[in-house]
């Protein structure tokens, strides 16, 4: 009778953990396509494109990380140690896209066409190592303090060239086109210390440029 009773426990314990089993199944938790990675210098270090782009892009989809870094330029992004780092953010089995925002801390130190330069070569590596690339123009400045007086005249020539036929990156973001981000930095609605941009800045910059970009790709 004492081994029936053991008998019958061991077999209903056996019934109990195979339906439980069965209640759960085993489903990947990442279904997300893209992974979305921001590089450049204070526009993307500042957090705002990023804010934004979390709140108007379909987060089940998409994976977003700043990248960007203080003060960064396009000759700093270009050294090797900086180039793994940005590789090694990739992702199997994803869409990689890589949004590039620089330039203008670079004309702090060389003139248009070493900028440009610099800015091509630079998305060419991203580009051809499975990256989608979306660079962005130039935008103004008018913090005379931090930036050179010919500023002006090599990001007016630097986004005139990227505009020309090219295929070093994937997708132009032509934000230097924009009446209230692109032409000057003057207004305080949408700019902030002469090159940094106030929320309303941003919002133009990601709403109207980037995320049409974004939803394009697959």
């Amino acid at each position: 009778m004492r081994n029936k009773f053991i008998i019958a426990i061991i077999a209903l314990c056996f019934i109990n953990c195979k339906k439980d089993k069965q209640a759960t199944p085993s489903t990947s938790t990442d279904i997300k396509k893209y992974n979305l990675v921001c590089v450049g210098n204070n526009l993307i270090y500042d957090g705002w494109i990023t804010k934004r782009l979390l709140e108007t892009l379909n987060i089940l989809e998409w994976d977003i990380y700043n990248k960007g870094e203080y003060n960064n330029t396009t000759t700093k992004m270009l050294l090797p140690n900086n180039i793994s780092k940005i590789l090694s953010q990739r992702k199997k089995d994803k869409i990689n896209v890589l949004l590039v925002n620089e330039i203008i801390f670079d004309l702090q130190k060389v003139n248009y066409i070493q900028a440009y330069n610099n800015i091509t070569k630079y998305c060419k590596i991203m580009k051809d190592s499975g990256y989608v690339v979306i660079l962005t123009t130039a935008t103004p400045t008018n913090n005379t303090i931090m930036f050179p007086m010919d500023f002006e005249y090599n990001r007016l020539k630097v986004n005139d060239s990227l505009k020309i036929a090219n295929n070093s990156f994937s997708f132009l973001a032509d934000v230097s086109r924009d009446e209230h981000i692109g032409l000057n930095a003057n207004d305080t609605t949408y700019f902030r210390n002469g090159y940094l941009m106030t929320s309303k800045g941003y919002y133009i910059f990601v709403d109207s440029y980037i995320k049409p970009i974004l939803l394009k790709i697959n």
